[in-house]
């Protein structure tokens, strides 16, 4: 597969995936998006829990942190194949194909 459709659908794995995450953690906030309405005077909690903005903070919030988690594991995943090709003098496992 090639990267950059494997980074596509990792993307979207990670968009779909970060939403019922985000809705758990901006639940878990209630206390915090309390007080800031309260010492901010920003509208963040309405009569049926926190507002629109406060859930989309928090999606983006964890949308970056796991794209920066996968940027960060994959260049270390790269990292230690170039080390294994140095190993091997440079060469990979695989013979290249005959002509």
């Amino acid at each position: 597969m090639r990267p950059a459709v494997r980074h596509a659908i990792v993307f979207l794995a990670i968009a779909i995936v970060g939403a019922p995450i985000a809705v758990v953690i901006t639940l878990l906030l209630l206390p915090f998006w309390r007080w800031l309405e309260e010492t901010s005077r920003i509208e963040s909690v309405g009569h049926s829990g926190p507002a629109d903005w406060c859930f989309m903070a928090v999606y983006a919030v964890c949308v970056l942190a796991a794209g920066v988690w996968y940027a960060a594991w994959t260049s270390r995943l790269s990292a230690r194949s170039r080390d294994r090709s140095a190993k091997r003098g440079g060469q990979d496992a695989t013979p290249p194909p005959a002509q």
